[in-house]
């Protein structure tokens, strides 16, 4: 009898203790589908649909506007069995923007370019015309709206609309690199998923007040040695097959990366895997198979779980129900295990150490402040080349300030004590030094280099004030397009009247007849010239915008060898 019960026993307990600890890992399939002229052809979005259903990998497709209004894609997309999520691609084009009576940059530069392809490029009412028309187009199509998002940079002020009006629960956008394809990300949690602040979506939440509702995870997750660096050649060291293919390695190099975010010191990892469609998609059709190949195999040894976008939230959610945990994030050089990084994120500052010539340094150290809104809040960014930069007091990329801690480092050794990281650097004559990594304090030696603060300035908590304010009111402002006064010379005739409708104005004009209503297209009648207005919310970001613009932080450095 006692044999039977210890038997019982192992049945009953031992199946569960292998799911509990492949819950832990979690890998995520994105696939975001630009428009069919992207497209090599539909036979190349038709293979990759077919290799993930082959596979039976539970994933996400993200679908750009003109995608989901395109009849052949919409078949393609409407038939996927109910483990593959559909959601939406954040990216502008020329058809959405004039479906949402939103003016566009026509015959200005690459259509990729991030005033005219992203919601930071248009003004606060016109995102929000944007957003309305691509979810009721998607409500229309496919019966109900999206809780899954993604672009490569959504502004906070677009993520709070979403997530207030449309309740989405999670959001992709890339990870850190600095001058990739004119999208310069620089200073967010390293990799990791995180629920950002509604003042700033790079920044994790540091409170419930001014959190958001959503878990943002990360495309093209960057090593943690060669992936911090100025240039493209840097950012391709990434989980992506484009990129590194591109740096001329292979599976091999994605097995050892996967390794890497799935090794994290933490409660819950997470790993997203993707390929664009119709684009990448058809050249590295190849290399993505073999990357489902081999997370297919730790599927099968319950060593991860595969779950959608939402799945994953929920999940994440579930986990952390109150606030983002610290993460410590390590890992060795592809080509020189010699050389070693180590990453700690918590929601109140990010640290980057390596580990390279027998010398521990600190290569990366931002403060995330309580108050730092992006000038996107408040106003449209028409810069050709998008900056997001959160600011480091080191920064061996944007600085080259980095600090020596140790030398003669011959051995590091790391132990994880739940509430804090201890790093153990031992050197040539035997000695060890201490690194302490908190969630709101840095120790080196046993003296704090950083410590949170624990009141701000009254200035600090004024524009918090503001912004929030701000945010508040263009999210819940109708935007809904009205008709103003525009005039203009168009081939020697001068108009002025009132634009009553997308495409009529009323008015006047300077020959035969003089009155009546004139017909444009949309793109060309919103460029008109209009009358200034400025209003109080107008005035009150103008102050913010101006107050923000030369942000620094600092920190005291006297620690620091």
């Amino acid at each position: 009898m006692k044999k039977i019960i210890f038997f019982f026993l192992i049945f009953l307990f031992y199946p569960r203790q292998i799911i509990v600890a492949a819950t832990d890992n979690y890998v995520t399939v994105v696939n975001p589908v630009r428009a069919r002229n992207l497209w090599q052809s539909v036979d190349s979005v038709k293979n990759q649909i077919n290799l993930i259903l082959d596979y039976k990998i539970p994933s996400t497709w993200l679908l750009q506007y003109d995608v989901i209004i395109d009849d052949e894609a919409w078949e393609l997309f409407k038939k996927l069995p109910n483990d593959q999520e559909l959601g939406v691609f954040l990216e502008v084009s020329e058809r959405l923007a004039t479906d949402g009576y939103v003016p566009y940059l026509l015959g200005m530069g690459d259509w990729a370019r991030p005033d005219k392809v992203l919601l930071s490029g248009y003004l606060p009412d016109e995102r929000k015309r944007i957003i309305d028309k691509l979810f009721e187009k998607f409500k229309s199509r496919f019966g109900l709206y999206p809780v899954s998002v993604g672009a490569w940079y959504i502004d906070t002020l677009s993520l709070d609309y979403l997530a207030e009006k449309y309740n989405i629960q999670t959001v992709l956008d890339v990870a850190d690199q600095y001058s990739t394809d004119k999208y310069g990300i620089w200073g967010k949690p390293w990799g990791l998923p995180y629920i950002p602040s509604r003042l700033n979506s790079l920044l994790p939440a540091k409170n419930e007040q001014e959190k958001m509702t959503v878990v943002k995870i990360q495309w093209a997750q960057r090593d943690p040695v060669r992936g911090f660096g100025s240039t493209v050649a840097d950012s391709n060291f990434s989980m992506q097959a484009n990129d590194y293919i591109n740096n001329k390695l292979d599976t091999n190099y994605f097995k050892k990366l996967t390794g890497v975010y799935l090794g994290l010191a933490s409660p819950i990892k997470q790993l997203t895997v993707g390929l664009e469609a119709g684009q990448e998609g058809a050249v590295f059709y190849e290399e993505f198979k073999k990357q489902l190949q081999y997370l297919k195999q730790l599927q099968g040894k319950n060593e991860i779980v595969i779950l959608t976008m939402k799945l994953f939230a929920k999940e994440y959610n579930n986990r952390f129900p109150l606030l983002n945990p610290g993460v410590f994030i390590s890992g060795t050089d592809y080509f020189d295990p010699s050389i070693e990084a180590y990453w700690y994120s918590s929601r109140f500052y990010r640290i980057g150490l390596i580990k390279q010539n027998n010398k521990l340094f600190i290569r990366d150290f931002r403060i995330y402040p309580d108050y730092l809104p992006n000038r996107d809040i408040f106003t449209n960014d028409l810069s050709v080349e998008l900056k997001r930069v959160i600011p480091g007091t080191i920064d061996e990329v944007l600085k080259r300030n980095s600090k020596m801690l140790f030398s003669d480092v011959t051995n590091i050794k790391i132990i994880n004590k739940n509430d804090k990281i201890d790093i153990y650097s031992e050197d040539k004559k035997g000695n060890e030094h201490l690194i302490s990594l908190l969630e709101d304090k840095v120790v080196v030696e046993g003296k704090a280099i950083f410590e949170k603060d624990k009141q701000s300035g009254f200035k600090d908590d004024l524009d918090r004030f503001l912004s929030r304010t701000i945010v508040d009111y263009w999210v819940k402002y109708p935007h809904e397009w009205f008709g103003s006064w525009r005039f203009s010379k168009i081939n020697n005739k001068f108009y002025f009247g009132f634009m009553i409708s997308p495409d009529y104005l009323t008015g006047i004009k300077s020959e035969f007849p003089l009155l009546g209503s004139f017909q444009f297209p949309f793109q060309t009648l919103i460029r008109f010239k209009s009358f200034p207005k400025l209003g109080i919310a107008e005035f009150i970001s103008d102050y913010l915008v101006k107050s923000i613009n030369n942000s620094t932080i600092k920190i005291s450095e006297k620690h620091l060898l």
